[in-house]
Formats: C-alpha cells, structure tokens, sequence
C-alpha cells in the first residue's frame, strides 16, 4: 500500500538522480540542468512535495500548489521502474485521498503538463482527468516552445 509521508530536499534530489528515465520525461529543461550541474532538485517557493512510499520505499514524489483559491495543481513523479505496473492508479487515489482531506474547501484538482507528454494525457484520463484547456506557447520543453494542456477533475464531497 502507498501511503505519502515527507520528505527532505536532499531525498528528493537523489530520487530523481537515481532515475535518469524519470528526469527525461517528467523535468522541465530548467530543472534538468540544475539538476546535472548543481546536483540540486529547484524547490518552486508556490509549491510542497511529499513522497509516495511503498513498503519504506520512496517510489514517487507529489509536488502541489494551490492554483486558485478553489482550486489545487498537482503534478505526482512515479519511479520509471514502476511504469506500466499499475502503480499510477493507486498513486492517482492517495493523491486524491490526500487533497480532498487536507483542503476541504477545495472543488478541483489540476494536472498541467506539456502536449509532448502524450503518456501522461493517458495516465490522467484513465485516473477519470477530462481535458479542459490549453495554453499555447507557454513552456520551453526540450529547447522547443511547447503549449500546456490543463486537466481537471472535481472533488466528490460528501454531504
């Protein structure tokens, strides 16, 4: 079972050094190079991580920000030794789990990530995720400019 716990800065630079797969297809350029040249992950000041743990076993990183006042973004890492594994669901839950307990005025949670990323626009429409926006020429993704697709999903309170 995961569960997510924290974690410090240096845990979460070796995570994603130890992974050279997951740095390609999930770091911006801007945190590759400081990552290589600096051998340091850039915290955003907007943004928290927890890690996702399995068995003690650090298997994934949830960085997330309030994106307005209702609504959060969140962008979880899983190591690329778990891709294609299943993991990606449980993941999606405790991710949800975890937003919906700890910010209950929140209605939405957001997932941005680049059009280049088409196994990430996969994994969130499985999770249940509907594409609800783009915005065009809004990052530098792999030295070209790239548009950013917005999904969302709604959070299911009980009343």
């Amino acid at each position: 079972m995961i569960i997510l716990k924290t974690l410090t800065k240096e845990r979460l630079t070796q995570f994603f050094l130890d992974d050279p797969k997951l740095i390609c297809f999930g770091l911006s350029d801007d945190y590759i190079v400081n990552l290589y040249e600096n051998k340091e992950y850039s915290l955003s000041e907007n943004s928290k991580y927890l890690g996702f743990y399995d068995n003690n076993t650090l298997v994934g990183i949830l960085k997330y920000e309030l994106f307005t006042n209702i609504a959060i973004c969140v962008h979880p890492y899983l190591s690329s030794k778990l891709h294609g594994k299943g993991k990606g669901q449980e993941i999606g839950m405790v991710t949800y789990n975890f937003i919906k307990e700890a910010y209950p005025t929140l209605t939405k949670i957001l997932v941005i990530c680049p059009e280049s990323c088409p196994k990430v626009h996969a994994a969130v429409e499985r999770f249940g995720m509907k594409l609800e926006g783009q915005l065009k020429d809004t990052i530098i993704w792999r030295k070209q400019t790239e548009d950013l697709r917005i999904y969302g999903m709604n959070i299911v309170r009980d009343e």
